[in-house]
């Protein structure tokens, strides 16, 4: 798979996706992944999000997101990562606190990045993922004072920097992540 998402996109269960080219979903198009899928991006390529990803494995079938190095073991850095823009659809949640809709990332398996994650004013909801191998595991980047994203319940391990977090909003939600084995925990 490459290029540009424009509409409803669905990503089906037992599925392997390979990235030739980057994969761009546009603004209004949402990506739907589903369990079980597994994600093989080619070096230097990355998933940029300006519209919807609904990404929600389960802890018995979580989604995989790895690197497709044609040669030898897999390394930190091989795919640039997940890229979610500030067009991209804002988390919404229940008053209840419970997820309703928007760009989710659940129950994920990520690895092999330069960015794990990267939220850049964006307002996804990032919760109950292992993010392991990569240069950094997740980066929260906001130049807008209502820029709240929240980060839950997550394993970042392994990655030369855990969690990058600058400048983000009131309401940013950074809880109950287990950062270990970084080089650097948490910024």
């Amino acid at each position: 798979v490459g290029g540009f998402i424009n509409g409803s996109t669905t990503w089906t269960t037992g599925n392997v996706y390979n990235f030739t080219d980057g994969v761009t979903v546009a603004q209004g198009a949402t990506l739907t992944i589903e369990p079980g899928v597994v994600v093989r991006v080619m070096l230097g390529k990355k998933l940029t999000i300006y519209g919807g990803l609904v990404a929600r494995g389960t802890p018995n079938n979580p989604i995989i997101f790895t690197s497709k190095r044609l040669m030898g073991t897999p390394l930190p850095g091989d795919y640039s990562g997940i890229y979610l823009e500030d067009t991209s659809q804002d988390a919404v949640f229940d008053p209840q606190g419970n997820y309703v809709s928007g760009c989710i990332i659940e129950y994920c398996n990520i690895a092999y990045s330069i960015y794990g994650l990267i939220s850049t004013d964006s307002k996804p909801y990032i919760a109950r993922n292992t993010i392991h191998d990569c240069v950094a595991g997740v980066t929260l980047l906001a130049s807008q004072a209502d820029t709240a994203v929240r980060v839950e319940n997550n394993e970042i391990m392994a990655c030369f920097f855990g969690a990058n977090i600058y400048n983000q909003g009131e309401g940013t939600v950074f809880a109950n992540n287990l950062v270990h084995d970084c080089g650097e925990g948490i910024l």
